[in-house]
């Protein structure tokens, strides 16, 4: 197994933390043979015995400057804390953070946010106009959680006109 160094960078810290504690929850259900011992567990960075971590940054322009990765996820993209040229230049400084092997990998993900940088990331590799692969999850592929049969369910129509009326139109439902 090689060496992962995976770098998070997240819309604020409470988000950036939040990936953190759900991979360690992930950890936690491992197998005990497929846990590597662990160095650091904290809010911001988890590193382990063979040299792998994974580490969260805030949002910044400067966000994963001098770091090397194989493994990039900028979560919440279309929400970061930056607006126009700044957006652009985050973008430019943390590309090249992962450009030392051939192999890394980078997830842009988020929710819908108007339509800017991660919108134009996201439509061109639709188009085939970028390395990317686009993935989309749709309201009604994410099940709602029932307390009463503590059960998950699919979500509905009715849900979703529940969703409209409260966001007050479909298009807020679909675009925001």
């Amino acid at each position: 197994l090689s060496v992962i160094n995976a770098l998070v960078v997240s819309k604020s810290g409470p988000n950036g933390q939040d990936v953190i504690t759900k991979m360690k929850e992930v950890y936690r259900y491992l197998p005990w043979h497929l846990k590597a011992g662990i160095n650091i567990w904290n809010v911001q960075k988890v590193a382990f015995d063979n040299n792998s971590v994974v580490w969260y940054e805030p949002p910044s322009t400067t966000a994963g400057v001098s770091s090397t990765c194989n493994y990039l996820l900028l979560d919440e993209f279309a929400w970061l804390p930056l607006s126009g040229d700044d957006v652009d230049l985050y973008w430019s400084n943390i590309l090249p953070v992962v450009s030392q092997d051939s192999d890394a990998k980078i997830r842009v993900c988020s929710t819908q946010n108007g339509f800017n940088k991660f919108y134009k990331i996201y439509m061109a590799a639709v188009k085939g106009e970028s390395e990317f692969k686009p993935f989309k999850v749709d309201w009604h592929q994410v099940p709602q959680y029932n307390k009463k049969t503590k059960t998950w369910e699919k979500r509905t129509e009715e849900w979703k006109k529940k969703e409209i009326k409260k966001m007050g139109s479909e298009e807020a439902f679909y675009y925001m």
